[in-house]
């Protein structure tokens, strides 16, 4: 009964990620007012009904997706984080992992925004609740690594939270840009210049750039 019950539980699990993996086409393709749940059990294959027997209506599947997506990121950078690699070595790993997950995920990136996304904070609230601790826990990780290089000296004195959004900012506008421009060339080449931008301004002065 028990190994009844176990190979329920993944075949339900299995259908859940499907459902999601295509409601973020469809989510990327048309935005979050556009889209139809018509539209999602068609990508997917399955009835409207089982979609709503997983998903309680379309917000509740978009910010599901929308924390799968950051628990997966918060799960790169907690592991960079705990690497015993320098500060700077993983400021470096950090930039290239989170491109990386992008060229991967395109689609998820093109709806993580309010413009393109349409499921702005002011229009639905669940994201306070939902959504923000889990994209603060990311930024909480990356001030880790922020501390430490301010501790040891590789980086300027200044708030690691700071810095942890600055360069988190920069690595949004990359991969923002990018999708914009419909870029067709791997993201992850646009690493290095992220890392130099961020750490010319970041970087303590008396440390070599070596």
């Amino acid at each position: 009964m028990t190994g009844q019950l176990k190979r329920k539980e993944r075949e339900r699990e299995v259908r859940k990620l499907a459902i999601l993996e295509a409601a973020k086409k469809v989510f990327a393709e048309h935005g979050f007012d556009a889209a139809k749940m018509d539209d999602i059990a068609r990508m997917a294959e399955f009835s409207k009904g089982t979609i709503y027997s997983y998903f309680k209506n379309k917000d509740d599947l978009f910010l599901s997706l929308i924390e799968k997506g950051l628990d997966e990121l918060s799960m790169i950078t907690k592991s960079v984080v705990e690497s015993s690699i320098s500060p700077i070595e993983k400021i470096k790993k950090e930039i290239q992992k989170i491109l990386e997950y992008a060229e991967k995920n395109r689609d998820f990136f093109c709806i993580f925004t309010p413009e393109r996304g349409g499921f702005t904070r002011k229009r639905h609230p669940e994201i306070k609740k939902r959504v923000i601790p889990k994209y603060q826990e990311g930024v909480n990780f990356i001030a880790k690594i922020m501390e430490e290089g301010v501790r040891t000296g590789v980086l300027k004195k200044i708030e690691p939270i700071v810095l942890s959004r600055i360069l988190l900012g920069l690595i949004s506008s990359t991969i923002g840009e990018w999708i914009m421009r419909k870029e067709k060339e791997p993201l992850k080449q646009t690493a290095k210049i992220t890392t130099t931008i961020f750490l010319e301004g970041a970087r303590a002065r008396t440390v070599s750039s070596g």
